[in-house]
């Protein structure tokens, strides 16, 4: 009986820790710019978001202005990047998108334009969740 206790009293503990050690050690939503977390920059409370196609395909990479001080013609300033510093490279527009809401963001509002060079620009808005 008193070995059933014990027995049940270690799964217990075990669950515990295990539940605990889990929720400890999920990864902090990050949403990197040019090595910047802009999550932990507590001033920035919305950021526009320009989608552009990589190449020939349904591939995108983003580009982020949250306020910050940004260089004429520099778009690699404004990049987002892996930890790694790598450009981080969606499968699609969506999927870009889904990056900004799972790290803490909500989706605003959008605008499309049309450049001088008749490239088509996609611009979103993003304001941080609460």
């Amino acid at each position: 009986m008193i070995n059933q206790k014990l027995l049940t009293m270690k799964k217990l503990m075990l669950l515990i820790t295990l539940s605990f050690l889990f929720y400890s050690f999920q990864a902090e939503a990050q949403v990197i710019v040019n090595g910047v977390n802009i999550n932990e920059i507590e001033e920035v409370k919305i950021c526009r978001v320009v989608a552009r196609s990589v190449g020939f395909s349904n591939k995108v990479t983003i580009t982020i202005d949250y306020g910050q001080d940004i260089k004429w013609a520099n778009v690699r300033g404004t990049r987002v990047t892996r930890p790694d510093g790598t450009i981080e490279v969606f499968n699609s527009l969506i999927g870009a998108l889904n990056y900004m809401e799972n790290n803490g963001w909500e989706y605003r509002d959008m605008n499309f334009m049309v450049s001088e060079r008749e490239m088509n620009t996609y611009q979103y808005y993003f304001k941080r969740k609460e």
